[in-house]
């Protein structure tokens, strides 16, 4: 499937990048009263931040629309295999409950776009790391001198004629 056709069939949010797309078969059941198993054909795209099926829109047709939109942050396993018919299952958590949706194509697209997912979702967990890590430097509070003196003393870790000295020069 054409990339270029991928890309106009979808609107990316505000920082979002195209990163691979997988020309597949989607299967999935629906949740919610009444479940429904549904298949369609389509293109799998793969961006900064989610992954999207875009289905085609018919038989005659070759027009693409989104049919579904998974965060990589949802993303919970990813596995390959399939004796006959090759497919990728992505396993997302939807609230307390968890989806497969199992896509099939060929072997070794189907590889390559999972190690493609895999280095995307790696992107972003480390980005939640360094903004973690960032918050909670800008929120701790800088102590006086004073009162990192106070602190030492009552931890024994100076002594009072330290303490004094350190005070004086102060």
């Amino acid at each position: 499937m054409d990339l270029n056709k991928a890309r106009e069939s979808l609107v990316l949010d505000k920082g979002e990048e195209f990163v691979a797309n997988l020309s597949c078969r989607a299967d999935w059941v629906e949740t919610g009263p009444p479940e429904a198993f549904e298949s369609k054909n389509g293109a799998l795209v793969l961006t900064s931040n989610r992954l999207v099926f875009l289905k085609t829109g018919g038989f005659w047709s070759n027009e693409l629309s989104p049919l579904f939109s998974l965060a990589l942050k949802s993303v919970v396993n990813i596995t390959t295999g399939g004796a006959l018919m090759k497919h990728m299952v992505v396993s997302v958590e939807r609230g307390e409950k968890m989806q497969d949706f199992t896509f099939y194509g060929k072997e070794k697209e189907l590889q390559s776009f999972r190690g493609n997912i895999l280095e995307q979702r790696a992107e972003i967990k480390e980005k939640e790391v360094v903004t973690a890590q960032k918050i909670i430097i800008e929120e701790k509070p800088e102590e006086k001198p004073m009162e990192v003196l106070k602190r030492k003393l009552a931890k024994g870790e100076i002594t009072t004629e330290e303490f004094h000295k350190r005070v004086q020069r102060m």
